[in-house]
């Protein structure tokens, strides 16, 4: 993985280079979870001149080289984690993927704005990872749907609160704030069986193209 990032990095400079920016780049090779050797990386005098920090991959071993950023004054990005607890109290760290709560909330706005009018229901897994996802994007979709005098969104309990909400007659607007592949996986494939007779507009998270158990042609359908 590690390789792999560091190619994309060796791309991203090329195109930057073009530009004519000046770009030098130091490399550290380190174990995770290697106190010792983390501890002498950060003894090395060369870090202080640096310009920009980028990882380490692994937040165990980011958060204490983001205080050693904060401390000299050095810009760092987090390339992997969806913590937004490794901004909190540092204006030095910038992280790249958004947090679960954050595209929830994104999906939220995006949906008020071009559904309103439609049925919107939001699924609650039960999960209880979930309930935050489900209460963050209806109160993010509520409050962009009452500003417009639309419905407010339905909240369903899994498969078997859906067809409480389900309406052949218009768009059904089905989100699914879940990360738990089990829950997800189930759901779509009894969701697919509703299709024919429902139009039915998926929402999901991210993560789900992780799952390698997901059916892709219900993902289409």
């Amino acid at each position: 993985v590690a390789i792999q990032f560091y190619h994309g990095i060796q791309l991203a400079v090329d195109s930057l280079k073009k530009t004519g920016l000046s770009v030098k780049i130091h490399v550290y090779d380190l174990d995770e979870g290697d106190s010792v050797q983390f501890q002498n990386f950060l003894k090395n005098p060369e870090l202080r001149g640096l310009n920009l920090l980028i990882g380490p991959l692994y937040t165990a071993d980011f958060v204490p080289l983001a205080r050693f950023a904060k401390e000299n004054r050095i810009f760092i990005i987090s390339p992997l984690s969806q913590q937004n607890k490794i901004l909190f109290n540092n204006p030095y760290v910038s992280k790249v993927t958004a947090s679960i709560t954050t595209q929830t909330e994104q999906m939220a706005d995006y949906v008020a704005q071009k559904y309103k009018g439609q049925r919107i229901i939001v699924v609650n897994s039960g999960k209880p990872k979930d309930v935050a996802f489900v209460k963050a994007f209806m109160k993010e979709a509520n409050e962009a749907l009452k500003q417009t005098g639309a419905d407010s969104v339905c909240e369903a309990r899994g498969f078997g609160g859906i067809s409480n909400f389900i309406q052949p007659s218009k768009n059904n607007i089905v989100v699914v704030p879940s990360a738990d592949k089990a829950f997800v996986t189930d759901f779509i494939t009894k969701l697919n069986t509703l299709r024919e007779k429902n139009p039915i507009i998926l929402f999901g998270l991210d993560c789900w193209t992780d799952f390698d158990n997901l059916d892709l042609d219900y993902l289409s359908n």
